[in-house]
């Protein structure tokens, strides 16, 4: 019996594999991947979704893993290409006088739109972007 058989029959809810859950398991995935939404940008999983979302189930269903595994070769690409950038980054000169902020938790945040927003977000963890003055 295929583990997606034995989600369906054996857990307490006994829902069917159908699109539903397919979008609930990918969007899962996703989230346990880059959890801070630093790394996959909104066209990505646009893309991600368009090709496996209605799917997933029926590959866990067919004990298929390749839709999993090209997800995360994608994901391995933008963190070594996001880690790339962040070194050439460390090149230029930091300003530690500036008073700045870095957000340290994303997870509530909407994921970067496209490479651009998402070299922006990874080099203000490099150098914090400027914080607007507090006005007495």
């Amino acid at each position: 019996m295929s583990v997606g058989r034995l989600l369906e029959e054996g857990q307490y809810t006994r829902q069917k594999l159908d699109e539903e859950i397919s979008k609930k398991f990918l969007q899962t995935y996703l989230e346990m991947l880059d959890f801070s939404h630093l790394f996959f940008t909104q066209e990505d999983v646009d893309k991600i979704t368009a090709k496996y979302g209605k799917e997933m189930a029926g590959d866990i269903l067919l004990g298929t893993l390749k839709p999993a595994y090209e997800i995360y070769a994608l994901y391995t690409q933008r963190v070594d290409e996001r880690f790339a950038k962040i070194t050439e980054h460390l090149k230029q000169p930091l300003d530690f006088k500036r008073n700045a902020t870095v957000e340290l938790t994303r997870q509530k945040e909407s994921r970067p739109q496209h490479d651009a927003e998402a070299d922006q977000l990874g080099d203000g963890r490099v150098t914090p972007t400027q914080r607007p003055e507090h006005r007495k």
